[in-house]
């Protein structure tokens, strides 16, 4: 199976999920854990971390803080339905 970029969904590190106001950004394997753990605040409403509950305006730099340490980004319900 691949995602809407055709990227194989075994080489994908993180889901990002849109919800409209909120997205879940969920890390895929055990490197995108880690990095999560490493880069973003637990603090505050987190009910499934290491998954990112996250407000629209935050999501842009966190997708690209992440795809600039060379991980993959996929996003779509669908998808991760797929991948569980």
């Amino acid at each position: 199976m691949e995602n809407q970029s055709g990227t194989p969904v075994s080489q994908v590190d993180f889901l990002l999920e849109d919800h409209g106001s909120i997205l879940f950004l969920h890390p895929q394997n055990k490197s995108a854990e880690d990095w999560i753990n490493a880069y973003v605040s637990q603090e505050g409403y987190q009910p499934n971390w290491p998954s990112v509950l996250m407000e629209r305006r935050y999501a842009q730099a966190l997708v690209e803080g992440v795809q600039s340490e060379g991980f993959v980004v996929a996003s779509g319900i669908a998808l991760r339905r797929a991948v569980r």
